[in-house]
């Protein structure tokens, strides 16, 4: 059996790597050899937990997917007559990836297969009734994109069930976490987790893909006619949501309603059956909700059909050929829907060079969200100083979400780009023609407190453009007034120029405190804050 790693064993592992004629194959070499060694020692760890085997296990370094292949696992079943359970799997792609506070993760496998022998002995048989050799699944993909600073949560399953049946379900969290991880515990028992939950949206699709060809006979045989189904279900739900009162509420009343109509299509069709939530306002889930079924329904209000929600409904060919055309007749709000459409790549193919096309004239305009879609379009595709460009317009003019969206692209670039964007959007300001009146009433004022108000905004780009060196002009006026949280404000200023090496924030703070000495004596400030102070 392979030894545990030891820090002798590491020495020696590294001293035997092989070194190039120069230090960059010399450092290629040392983390080719550690990557390997992890995953070494990853492998001796997880089969202390369960036996497997695998053709290959592989990272790319250009993508960071890691990719697995030929996986076959053999678990440990605590039934005798279980043995021999193998689950085997072609191929699996695990991908992770965090953009500022924001993580992504995709698994995707394909030839997916669990024997009969994993199975316990009722659905085991209900199988084999049913003709089928275990579980298998051609492909399954897995999304899921957690929001740090909000705690949202996006979750995404397709999975094919070969000869059975498609399934597909999409859920959006406002807040999605478990409280009572790390509680302290008392002897062996461990708390149970509490959910913390705000769902937006949910829903869940099953497409027939030969499942319901096998289960009809079943079915027919044990209620004579599959037609009777849906009252037969109409009834049993209806006894067991009952409640104390002796009757279903409405919300329970309309989901088996939609349920019995959902069903009849389908018997019909031999189609799809979707479950919808969309709670209007969200709703928060906890212990309270899942004690009952009738509870859960209360604060669902889940409704039955036999299609995905309009939501998810393609644009209509002749809004999204008179968006590409640049039609003039077409509203904003189609234009907006059709640029989206086509940047995101849902409910049209997406086209991220017509998307710009169509939402930039909007976006320069001062539309705030056509400005967010394309700030976030762009930064996915590597765009990163176009974007900051866009997503500072979207602040300006008070998008939801751009501030956030700003500061995670700002992270990307460095001082000069960050400088050069905040300068070109400052310039090119046209929504808010008050501006210039705002200074000029903060400059006949020559009050501190406002030209404070001033700086906050403008380095958050709130209701303005988002400019350091405008806010350093503010911050340095005030501060020279007597206000010590603006000078507390230039401080911070003054922190990013010591840390940028490329120099570009020093010159654009001396440049703003030439402007700021120049108004203090020539503009009046300081007459005026003399003649107040006598």
């Amino acid at each position: 059996m392979p030894r545990l790693i030891t820090a002798a064993g590491l020495a020696a592992g590294l001293a035997a790597a092989p070194l190039g004629a120069t230090a960059q194959s010399s450092s290629d070499s040392v983390l080719d050899l550690l990557g390997g060694m992890t995953r070494t020692y990853a492998v001796l760890f997880a089969r202390s937990f369960v036996d497997f085997t695998y053709e290959s296990i592989a990272r790319d370094a250009a993508s960071g997917d890691f990719t697995v292949t030929g996986l076959r696992l053999y678990p440990r079943m605590p039934d005798p007559a279980q043995e021999g359970c193998t689950i085997s799997l072609g191929r699996a792609v695990i991908s992770d990836a965090v953009e500022g506070d924001r993580i992504a993760s995709l698994i995707e496998t394909t030839d997916l297969s669990i024997s009969p022998l994993c199975l316990m002995p009722a659905p085991r048989a209900a199988l084999q009734d049913l003709g089928y050799d275990g579980i298998r699944s051609d492909a399954a993909v897995i999304t899921a994109r957690y929001d740090l600073p909000g705690g949202g949560l996006e979750l995404s399953v397709q999975a094919g069930l070969t000869d059975a049946l498609s399934l597909n379900l999409e859920a959006d969290f406002d807040y999605f976490w478990f409280t009572g991880l790390f509680d302290a515990v008392s002897g062996d028992e461990m708390p149970a987790p509490r959910p913390s939950i705000l769902l937006r949206s949910f829903e869940a699709s099953v497409e027939n893909r030969g499942a319901w060809g096998r289960v009809k006979p079943m079915v027919e045989s044990a209620v004579g006619n599959a037609a009777a189904l849906p009252r037969i279900v109409e009834s049993a739900l209806t006894d067991q949501l009952a409640g104390p009162s002796g009757t279903p509420g409405p919300a329970a009343q309309e989901f088996t309603s939609s349920l019995v109509a959902g069903l009849e299509t389908f018997l019909a069709e031999e189609s799809q059956l979707t479950v919808r939530a969309a709670p209007e306002g969200g709703v928060w889930l906890g212990a309270a909700q899942f004690a009952t079924p009738e509870a859960l329904i209360d604060a669902l209000q889940p409704k039955v059909s036999n299609r995905p929600a309009e939501v998810h409904e393609v644009l209509a060919p002749e809004l999204l050929s008179a968006a590409l055309t640049g039609d003039p007749e077409l509203s904003d709000e189609d234009r907006l829907a059709a640029g989206r459409a086509l940047m995101s790549g849902i409910g049209a193919p997406r086209d991220r060079s017509a998307a710009v096309a169509i939402l930039k004239p909007m976006a320069d305009a001062g539309e705030r969200q056509a400005a967010l879609a394309l700030a976030r379009g762009l930064s996915e595709t590597g765009e990163t100083e176009s974007a900051y460009s866009y997503a500072l317009r979207a602040l300006a003019a008070g998008a939801p979400g751009a501030m956030g969206l700003a500061d995670r692209i700002e992270a990307r670039l460095s001082a000069p780009q960050i400088r050069g964007a905040q300068a070109s959007v400052l310039a090119g300001w046209a929504p808010d023609p008050g501006l210039e009146k705002r200074r000029a009433t903060v400059l006949e004022a020559a009050d501190p407190t406002m030209m404070r108000r001033l700086a906050i905004d403008a380095k958050l780009g709130r209701g303005i453009p988002r400019s350091y060196e405008t806010a350093y002009l503010w911050t340095t006026l005030a501060a020279a007034a007597g206000d010590r949280s603006a000078a507390n404000l230039r401080t911070s200023l003054d922190a990013r120029a010591a840390n940028d090496g490329e120099g570009a924030w020093s010159a654009a703070f001396e440049a703003a405190a030439s402007q700021a000495l120049n108004l203090w004596t020539e503009g009046g400030i300081a007459a005026a804050l003399h003649e107040k102070s006598r």
